[in-house]
Order: C-alpha cells, then sequence, then structure tokens
C-alpha cells in the first residue's frame, strides 16, 4: 500500500504541493493529471523519495519502487 497523508513541498517558501493525499492499493492504477507546472512530478518525487516533504506524511509498503525519469539523465 502506498499512502500518502496531508503532504505538502515548497521550495524557498514557494509551495508547490499543498495538503495532497492519496491511497494505492496492490493493484490499483490511478493517473496524476493536471497542468504544466501543477507538481505532478514533485508528488512523483515525493513517493520515490528524491524529495523529502514539509509536513505530512509518505507511507509505502510495497516492495520495490520504481522511477523512470522521462528525459536522459545520463551524460
Amino acid at each position: 500500500m502506498l499512502c500518502l497523508e496531508n503532504v505538502c513541498f515548497e521550495i524557498l517558501r514557494d509551495p508547490i504541493v499543498r495538503d495532497f493525499s492519496l491511497n494505492l492499493q496492490h493493484g490499483e492504477v490511478k493517473a496524476l493529471f493536471g497542468p504544466s507546472g501543477c507538481g505532478k512530478t514533485t508528488v512523483l518525487r515525493l513517493i520515490a523519495g528524491l524529495e523529502t516533504p514539509k509536513s505530512g506524511t509518505i507511507r509505502n509498503t510495497f516492495r520495490k519502487t520504481g522511477f523512470l525519469f522521462q528525459e536522459n539523465r545520463l551524460p
């Protein structure tokens, strides 16, 4: 299970994600969609552990979490 509860994230006091909550059970599929700049990638980075939330909790009981970047990240 993946559970995000009231997750908030900001950069230089500029809020990027505010009070975001999500529950995802094993085998369940959900989509994040919205306009450019609304925080979709930031939420994925928080789930992957690449960013740390300012407040709220993230619990991930899945054995593995994968993350695939859209752009090439190797030199």
